[in-house]
């Protein structure tokens, strides 16, 4: 929004007719304060949409990765004869038990 030179005239001229010399600083600081305040507001909410915006992107990229991942080890246990479920358990630590089993089965 581009304000010009006698459109800041105009309404200054407006100002002083309609509010009065004696109040005209105090509505102008008030208008200030008004002013900073959306500034500071519009800032705000700018950073937060900039922060959603790539905590989605983020999320895709997660989500397309992992699908990459799964569609991997699909083929892996394909090639290799072994169920899936064999693959996810290998990231698991020795001592937990399998997904599948139970611990009187073990």
């Amino acid at each position: 929004m581009d304000v010009g030179f006698w459109e800041i005239c105009t309404l200054l001229v407006v100002a002083l007719l309609v509010v009065g010399p004696e109040r005209l600083p105090e509505v102008a600081r008030t208008l200030g304060s008004w002013v900073r305040k959306i500034r500071a507001l519009s800032r705000t909410v700018s950073a937060e949409i900039e922060r959603e915006l790539e905590v989605e992107s983020l999320k895709k990229e997660l989500e397309e990765r992992n699908r990459t991942i799964m569609q991997q080890a699909e083929a892996l246990s394909k090639e290799l004869n072994v169920p899936v479920e064999a693959l996810r358990d290998l990231d698991k630590p020795a001592d937990a038990p399998a997904a599948g089993k139970k611990d009187d089965e073990a």
